[in-house]
């Protein structure tokens, strides 16, 4: 398939939903001023009432262990299903990466792309009753930031934050770094909590039964379980949310959260990724694809034996044969790509120059001459993941390359192997709309000095990434994240596997964006059942 880059442009003084937002590089330009996501509804007739179950897979979505309170929940970005329902979004992000203000109402850029300032509905309130201003924002960032839980903070060049005024917040960045509104979007910084029920409850309670101004409220929260929340009757969209409550629950596999959805014990389940099962579940039920398909990858320890060699690293990219895996695993729907982009990505490249495609006899000879190569493979336990890991290793063994496969049962596992730097190589997800979405696939969590899940640190890596976020040129931009793309292949940081499309599962009585329609992510406010 042809490169292609998909070129934006703005106009001053439009305000309409089909805005949309230059995921890479181009957010300073101008101003915008966008509807809520509300508008943006599934389809015609929503109704009112009646209360969901979802179901959230426990290795990965299901596991909230220190609670909701975003400057220490250690699950981060994962747990955005839970967020968006109880403490709204400053931004959403919908259909074709557009972000879309949702508790704020616009955004707009300085010339050199070191000031942004946001604005914010007047008179929002928190259920608590108390005030959602510019100065509540503040203590929210400050506060996340501050956290050891906001993985964004590492990629976030803030460097102070002014309130002119109740409704204005503006921040003030160390450098240009035009994306910077990109890292919002199912993460800390997106979520508004309470200053003031956070200072009277204490952290840890509050983490229990979180105050924001969400759709939703908590009436009950059992950690790593279930999680029960009640209509906001004071929401600020009129007329939302349509649903009277959600029952969030923890499943261990997609398996059994088929079984639940066809005894109609439960209504959604998010993030379906067990394709051989999709057959089965269209028949009854519904299957959503979604937009913003991440890349499915393997990131490789390059700060210990074996793959701080070069040729270690080639070697395993020598001998990983794609086609196969991605015709039996996905029945061919797994996109194949030699970068972190999928076709709507804001700049596509599934041919990297460089990239070290399938060669056998090279991988044999480079494993010969680095005298062996044999490691431990961390993967999820279950699911897509585990059956991917299991063929690369059988792949593998075809060049002499040794693999011990572990497979982690939860979330918190695969972070704390980050955190202790205890492993040699492990399945993740990178990319997708956009490379620098905060959502656990940021290519800066990856291959940047200062990512959370980094062993890269590599000054001409960082220069790159910095020339691909410093510049508002379209043009500019799509170059200088090729020419990331090509270094990445060259060094051989990353393994690519395929684009790897989720689903949300349904009954068919069930509606919404990310439900009934391919938005990338579920806003509970636009649900409804009927």
């Amino acid at each position: 398939m042809a490169l292609g880059l998909r070129k934006r442009t703005r106009r001053a003084a439009i305000a309409r939903l089909s805005v949309l937002v230059p995921l890479l590089g181009l957010l300073g330009l101008l101003s915008s001023t966008i509807a809520p996501a509300a508008a943006s509804a599934a389809s015609a007739g929503p109704t009112h009432g009646g209360t969901l179950n979802v179901m959230e897979t426990s290795t990965f979505l299901g596991a909230w262990p220190a609670g909701l309170y975003p400057p220490t929940d250690t699950s981060d970005a994962a747990d955005f299903p839970y967020m968006d329902a109880i403490y709204g979004d400053l931004f959403e992000m919908g259909d074709g990466a557009k972000l879309i203000p949702d508790l704020a109402t616009g955004y707009h850029f300085s010339p050199d792309a070191k000031t942004v300032t946001v604005t914010l509905h007047p008179g929002l309130k928190f259920t608590d009753g108390t005030p959602l201003n510019s100065a509540a924002v503040k203590v929210n960032w400050e506060a996340d930031l501050k956290g050891n839980a906001c993985a964004c903070a590492s990629s976030f060049p803030l460097k102070s934050i002014s309130t002119p005024n109740p409704t204005t917040v503006v921040m003030h960045l160390t450098k240009p770094f035009s994306p910077i509104l990109d890292l919002l979007p199912q993460n800390a910084l997106d979520w508004m909590w309470s200053p003031t029920a956070e200072k009277k409850m204490g952290a840890k309670a509050f983490a229990l039964k979180p105050v924001g101004a969400g759709p939703f409220m908590v009436q009950s929260d059992s950690l790593n379980s279930k999680l029960v929340l009640v209509r906001n009757p004071h929401y600020f969209q009129k007329g939302l949310p349509y649903l009277d409550g959600i029952t969030f629950s923890a499943v261990g596999n997609d398996n059994s959260a088929v079984d639940a959805l066809q005894t109609k014990a439960q209504d959604v389940e998010q993030y379906f990724i067990t394709y051989n099962l999709l057959q089965t579940v269209q028949k009854t039920l519904r299957a959503q694809q979604l937009a913003g398909t991440s890349v499915l990858d393997i990131q490789l320890n390059t700060s210990k034996a074996p793959f701080n060699n070069l040729n270690a690293r080639k070697a395993l990219l020598y001998a990983t044969d794609i086609p196969p895996i991605q015709k039996s695993l996905t029945s061919g729907v797994g996109l194949i790509t030699q970068s972190p982009s999928v076709p709507g990505s804001a700049v596509y490249e599934p041919k990297v120059p460089g990239y070290p495609g399938y060669d056998l006899a090279k991988a044999k000879a480079l494993v010969k001459q680095i005298g062996g190569l044999n490691f431990t493979l961390d993967t999820a336990s279950g699911g897509s993941q585990l059956q991917v890991s299991e063929a690369l290793v059988s792949e593998w063994k075809q060049a002499g390359i040794n693999v011990k496969l572990d497979p982690l049962s939860t979330l918190q596992a695969i972070l704390n192997a980050f955190k202790a730097n205890d492993f040699g190589a492990i399945v993740q997800g990178v990319g997708g709309l956009t490379p620098f979405l905060n959502n656990g696939g940021s290519l800066f969590w990856r291959v940047a000095s200062n990512g959370p899940f980094t062993t890269v640190h590599d000054p001409h890596m960082d220069q790159l990434l910095t020339a691909a976020t410093s510049s508002i040129n379209p043009e500019t931009t799509a170059a200088a994240l090729k020419n990331a793309y090509a270094y990445i292949a060259q060094k051989a940081y990353l393994l690519y596997i395929y684009g790897q499309p989720y689903y949300n599962i349904s009954q068919k009585n069930v509606h919404g964006p990310g439900i009934s329609t391919n938005q990338p992510f579920i806003y509970w406010q636009s649900v409804w059942k009927g």
